[in-house]
């Protein structure tokens, strides 16, 4: 997922976080 990294990176760069983050919130 290529696009999915990219995506991952810029989404970071901006919120300042991860999308995994929101998606997939440590238990």
């Amino acid at each position: 997922y290529g696009s999915h990294s990219a995506f991952s990176a810029m989404f970071r760069r901006v919120m300042g976080v991860a999308p995994s983050d929101y998606f997939r919130p440590p238990a």
